[in-house]
């Protein structure tokens, strides 16, 4: 949520459709952006961030908390989230860290290397996983 709330416009390029952020440790890092979500940051971009209050950070706080500097707090995009799914009707909590681990389990079961999701999560070192035998074929 941090690297999130964090974000800022110019650190997204919607053209090349990657993100190149800093996360934890500082360490630097580029996420790519598919783009279906590419297409959902445009609009919101052209159509809705122009009437938010002037923010370098990509989600700008409609309320404009001088504290946060225009941006959302962790807290408060925390329950945006969980708002959204629960409207869109998710079966379950639809915690943020839900739709992380859900990200990362849809690109291994289709075939991406376990090492490339591990640094798209922002994971520095090489961890071992036990993955269930039926893992990959499960709907």
């Amino acid at each position: 949520m941090k690297e999130l709330v964090n974000l800022r416009t110019e650190e997204v390029d919607l053209e090349a459709r990657r993100i190149s952020l800093v996360g934890k440790g500082r360490k630097p890092r580029v996420v790519p952006i598919p783009h279906l979500l590419a297409d959902v940051l445009r609009e919101y971009l052209d159509e809705l961030r122009p009437s938010l209050p002037k923010s370098a950070y990509l989600f700008a706080n409609p309320r404009g908390n001088r504290s946060l500097r225009g941006r959302y707090g962790p807290r408060a995009l925390h329950d945006l989230v969980l708002e959204a799914g629960t409207s869109a009707g998710v079966a379950g909590r639809p915690f943020p860290h839900r739709w992380r681990h859900s990200y990362a389990t849809s690109l291994i079961r289709r075939g991406e290397d376990i090492h490339v999701v591990q640094r798209l999560m922002g994971h520095s070192n090489n961890i071992n996983v036990p993955w269930p035998e039926n893992f990959y074929n499960a709907a």
